[in-house]
């Protein structure tokens, strides 16, 4: 889920995973998001990673 938006990057919270936290990521398209909206995502332990895409979570 997106919690925060700094400089047109995105940080995500996991749903599933308590207390993962992303630095904020690019989407791999020109996507937009706001706060709240549910996405995919991959991310490294090397802090990269990216937003694949979003989706409604029901």
């Amino acid at each position: 889920m997106i919690a925060e938006i700094i400089n047109g990057k995105y940080v995500i919270k996991s749903l599933d995973r308590v207390g993962i936290t992303t630095p904020p990521l690019e989407p791999v398209d020109k996507s937009a998001y706001k706060v709240g909206d549910s996405v995919y995502y991959f991310y490294f332990a090397d802090g990269t990673g990216r937003i694949i895409c979003g989706f409604e979570n029901k």
